[in-house]
């Protein structure tokens, strides 16, 4: 069964902290460790502007301009595309 967008921004959140915090509270050198792409991936969804973003844009709570160029089945891409490549790096 295909999961929603808010179970894959969950998913999304859990391997970025996995990825940003050794112990849950020692912050890790992510720039250093996965490079600046991954990095900024990983701290987008740990200060959750990124979730914050998509769920503002689904629910509509944007420019009526915003909500037109919107692209749900491009977002969803993106998040199951961003997952793929953390999950490489869990691993």
């Amino acid at each position: 069964m295909e999961k929603s967008i808010d179970e894959k921004l969950q998913k999304l959140y859990e391997l970025s902290c996995n990825l940003a915090y050794v112990n849950d509270c020692e912050v890790v050198d992510t720039d250093k460790l996965y490079g600046k792409g991954i990095s900024d991936i990983i701290w987008s969804m740990v200060d959750g502007l990124y979730s914050q973003w998509v769920c503002n844009m689904v629910a509509g709570r944007c420019s009526l301009q915003a909500m037109i160029d919107f692209d749900l089945s491009k977002v969803e891409k993106q998040i199951d595309d961003r997952i793929e490549k953390l999950q490489a790096i869990n691993h």
